[in-house]
């Protein structure tokens, strides 16, 4: 059986709960099926989902057990949002950074426990929320964040972001170009810096600047003064801290940031990812190029003046917003360096020949009137004009 998903931390997920004989066996929008270990088939009526968002970093699923009627509200997402809605404990932040420092990507899943009166009186609030005309997606949160507490932990998942075949050799080879490298990510700063380890973005040589959260102007103008003395190190900093920086000193933290050897925005949001892409074109005056794989990065993607969309288990959204596709991140190497090479070698000699092309066309022309007392004739037939153009423009197009 194959499952098929958004995410593939998803399908790796239901992979596992097959694995220990808990199996979905079926599932469409209105009906879901599971095999337990005993091999009974329960079934439970999906009543409601709430889709997954960048904004919320979170996801749910209202369900109805068809035997016993109990009504269940499920949820899973980030640990930084998830913490403030369960009940309290002791081990979930501990467990979280655990599992990241070992460069996997957490999740935290909580269920609560629903009457048939409190879901009625949710569902009719929910209804309204979505008729609603002005603010509809607004209201349709409000109401959704009325479930969202108290919740009980269930538990804490950890999925393995596996690296592509030759990703260390590809970033070698475009650091060895001169090539500066951003990676812009939603994960913990714990996955980041372990993922940008083990990719060798940062080399095991080269030691690591971890900015600390910032919130206030003075907070930050301490914090870049403190960078401003490790600037040949590798800089970590988490989203909300960078936009803190550019609120208050943009210009200095530019400058200290491409000083720097590699930088790592962890906790990032699409919309800060497009933001920082606007910022380095703006401050560099060099092109960028976005290179992402998911639904996150199209905006980032879009910004850039290349973007490079890789198709992969994320699906194809990166790859249908870019300007170029790939299927693997080792061949970026090859599209910049080689083709990216010619391309720029090729665009030259054809701007070359169209200066030489037209300047000659122009003094034939105009010796051609002086001698004829600047008659209103033409030297060369619209027919003549047009082949030569068509015909000559194609040659350096082919070499």
């Amino acid at each position: 059986m194959q499952y098929q998903a958004a995410s593939p931390d998803e399908v790796a997920l239901v992979e596992w709960t097959e694995e220990v004989s808990l199996t979905l066996v079926y599932r469409d929008r209105q009906i879901m099926r599971l095999r337990t270990p005993n091999n009974e088939v329960e079934e439970f009526e999906i009543l409601l989902i709430f889709p997954f968002t960048s904004e919320s970093k979170r996801m749910g699923i209202i369900v109805k057990d068809t035997a016993t009627e109990e009504i269940t509200f499920v949820m899973k997402g980030a640990d930084v949002v998830m913490a403030n809605i369960v009940q309290y404990n002791d081990w979930l932040e501990e467990e979280c950074d655990n599992m990241a420092r070992e460069g996997l990507r957490t999740l935290v899943v909580a269920k609560k426990q629903l009457s048939q009166e409190q879901y009625d009186d949710f569902e009719r609030r929910y209804n309204e929320a979505k008729l609603s005309i002005h603010d509809r997606a607004r209201q349709m949160r409000q109401v959704q964040l009325t479930l969202e507490g108290d919740m009980q932990l269930l538990c804490v998942t950890g999925v393995e972001d596996k690296l592509q075949p030759d990703v260390r050799t590809s970033l070698e080879l475009l650091a060895n170009a001169g090539i500066k490298v951003w990676m812009l990510t939603g994960d913990k700063l714990e996955t980041a810096t372990n993922i940008a380890i083990s990719s060798r973005l940062v080399s095991r040589m080269t030691p690591i600047y971890q900015f600390k959260p910032v919130k206030t102007r003075t907070e930050a103008h301490n914090e870049l003064n403190n960078f401003r003395k490790h600037n040949e190190n590798a800089l970590i900093i988490l989203g909300d801290s960078l936009m803190t920086c550019l609120e208050h000193y943009e210009q200095e933290f530019v400058e200290l940031a491409m000083m720097s050897p590699s930088v790592v925005v962890c906790r990032c949001s699409p919309t800060q990812k497009a933001a920082i892409v606007h910022l380095i074109k703006k401050h560099s005056n060099k092109p960028v190029a976005a290179i992402g794989d998911g639904g996150n990065d199209v905006s980032m993607i879009q910004a850039a003046d290349a973007g490079i969309g890789i198709v992969g288990k994320e699906g194809k959204q990166a790859s249908l917003a870019a300007d170029f596709s790939i299927t693997q991140f080792s061949y970026v190497g090859r599209l910049l360096l080689w083709h990216g090479r010619n391309s720029y070698n090729r665009c030259a000699s054809l701007s070359q020949f169209i200066i030489h092309r037209g300047l000659i066309i122009s003094v034939m022309q105009t010796i051609f009137s002086a001698v004829f007392f600047f008659v209103s004739i033409s030297l060369y037939q619209g027919v003549l004009l047009i082949g030569y153009s068509s015909f000559f423009t194609m040659g350096p197009c082919s070499c």
